[in-house]
Parts: C-alpha cells; sequence; structure tokens
C-alpha cells in the first residue's frame, strides 16, 4: 500500500487512514499543520478599513476589567425581578452567622444527632441541586434546540468530524479553549450564552489576552461568521480557529 500524498510505500503500522486513503506519518503530520492554518485566500468578506475600525475598538477594551459571567454586557449586574429581596439576618442560624467572626468570639452550639442527620441530608440536597451539565451535556443540547445536524454544526465550527465524535463519544471531554470558542461560534451563541459553554469547560474570557480580547469583542458584538473572526484574528497574528486537536 501506497501513501496517496507522497506515493511512498507504508506498513501497517506507519499508515494513517484519512478519510478513504492512507498517508504516511509523516505526510499527516504535514496535512495536520497545513489545514489548522486558516487559509485566508478566498475567505475574506470585510474590507481593510473595516477591519482596522474594529481592532481600534478592541484596543478601547480595558484589559484590567474581569470579566464575570452572569454580569451584563456593561459589566453590571443583572437587576432582581419585583419583589426579590435577599434573606435577613435574623433569618439566618447563628451557626452559619458565627462563621467570619475569630475563633475566641464564636458562639458555642451543641448539636444533636438528630441536627446532625437533618444537616446531612440538607446538604446531599444542596450537592445534587449544584450539580452542572458538562461541556458535552451542554454543547449536545445546544445544537439539538438549535435544530443543527450534527454535519451543520461542526462545519460551521470549523470543527473535525473526528473531533467532534470524541467530544460526542465523551461525557467527560475537556476541549481545548479554541475548540470551545469554535463551538460557540458554530452555534452563533450570544455573549452570556458563550460564557457558560466556556464555564462549563473550565475556561472564561480575560480581557489582558489579546486573543481572548478579540473573541469577546466579536461574540459582545454578534460577530459570528468565524471567516470575519478569522480575518480579525489574523491581522493581530493571533491563533485563527479551525481547530484539529
Amino acid at each position: 500500500m501506497n501513501c496517496k500524498q507522497c506515493g511512498k510505500k507504508i506498513g501497517i503500522l506507519n499508515r494513517i487512514k484519512v478519510g478513504e486513503d492512507y498517508l504516511c506519518k509523516d505526510c499527516h503530520k504535514k496535512v495536520r499543520e497545513e489545514s489548522n492554518q486558516w487559509n485566508r485566500a478566498g475567505r475574506k468578506k470585510v474590507s481593510d478599513e473595516w477591519i482596522r475600525k474594529t481592532l481600534e475598538e478592541i484596543a478601547l477594551l480595558d484589559p484590567n476589567r474581569e470579566i464575570v459571567p452572569g454580569l451584563d454586557i456593561d459589566g453590571l449586574p443583572h437587576a432582581e425581578p419585583a419583589g426579590a429581596s435577599h434573606a435577613q439576618s435574623a433569618d439566618i442560624p447563628l451557626a452559619q452567622m458565627s462563621y467570619g467572626l475569630p475563633e475566641d468570639q464564636r458562639p458555642t452550639v451543641q448539636f444533636s444527632l438528630s441536627d446532625a442527620m437533618a444537616v446531612s441530608e440538607e446538604f446531599s440536597k444542596f450537592s445534587g441541586a449544584q450539580t452542572s451539565k458538562t461541556f458535552q451535556q451542554m454543547l449536545l443540547g445546544l445544537i439539538k434546540d438549535r435544530g443543527m445536524t450534527n454535519p451543520e454544526f461542526y462545519n460551521a465550527a470549523m470543527i473535525d468530524r473526528k473531533l467532534f465524535s470524541t467530544i460526542k463519544n465523551n461525557a467527560n471531554y475537556k476541549p481545548k479553549k479554541e475548540t470551545a470558542v469554535a463551538c460557540c461560534f458554530g452555534l452563533n451563541l450570544s455573549l452570556k450564552e458563550a460564557e457558560k459553554l466556556l464555564e462549563a469547560a473550565g475556561y472564561k474570557l480575560s480581557l489582558a489576552i489579546l486573543w481572548d480580547r478579540i473573541i469577546y469583542f466579536c461574540l459582545d458584538h454578534r460577530i459570528t461568521d468565524l471567516d470575519i473572526v478569522n480575518e480579525l484574528l489574523y491581522e493581530e497574528k493571533q491563533k485563527c480557529i479551525g481547530v484539529i486537536e
């Protein structure tokens, strides 16, 4: 059997199947490297002037400002619903109120066996309620909610079919940050939605990092076409999105 790329004869241990063909390991590595680089030719969709002005806006973002999931896009907390109120201190048990006090000022609280069992039961309920969806669960749910087929999604996200299959079949899969971000654009998520999906993968955007700052700006301004996002990344010599892991 010969390598489809270079024609060199390859054995069973030195061949890798790509689609319907086989490549030697050297050619496979070369193809991976080339495919992971965004090809600008034929993908340009915006003018150089638009790119220049957009990058100027991105440069104005405060790199020292922390992005906190759950806040509005302008960085302000969401307004509470009418009638909502915080629990008054009188409703908080003495044992909970004492946690912030120095040890010598904390009141002595004695618990009976029934109290301990009640606390254990409440903690079990709390732990169960706090269980979050995994990145895989959230991603597949979003794809379904948007009525997308799997190919429609991974093509829109510029994700390799093999990588998507790995995510789909591994409930505890932890993607690279670039992969998680690519998924946000493939799903056409808002900034708030993207923050939640990134959080499920264990990531958050930081305005102190140029790559993150460009991604944040695009999500904030609903620039979801990855060719345009990559135009901005390319101009700033940042890694373009077209993920292969």
